[in-house]
């Protein structure tokens, strides 16, 4: 179980909950496919996909499905493809990770 060290700990007032988000590791980068036909590439480019899914205590993740599609079904599988083995920061309270569904 990780710990605030006591200076991080003055600040925040007892019974209080800091809590953070899931968010990008920059030492773990999501790897997409859409490098290997450029015509996808430039597709990728000019829409958006948005993905839904658990991000556990250890930043894994699991249980992906596409939150709002592209209406392109070659780049939601790549946008899926991205997370297969993909990492994120794991969300936070009071420094202690827990398991959280994201989209």
């Amino acid at each position: 179980m990780t710990r605030l060290p006591a200076f991080a700990t003055d600040a925040i007032p007892e019974g209080v909950a800091v809590k953070t988000k899931p968010r990008m590791d920059r030492a773990h980068p999501l790897k997409t496919q859409g490098d290997k036909d450029p015509a996808l590439r430039q597709l990728s480019n000019d829409v958006r996909c948005k993905v839904k899914m658990t991000v556990s205590f250890d930043g894994s993740l699991d249980q992906f499905s596409i939150a709002e599609s592209t209406g392109i079904p070659e780049i939601d599988q790549l946008c899926l493809n991205a997370f297969v083995e993909g990492r994120l920061l794991p969300a936070t309270k009071t420094a202690c990770p827990y398991q959280r569904r994201r989209r």
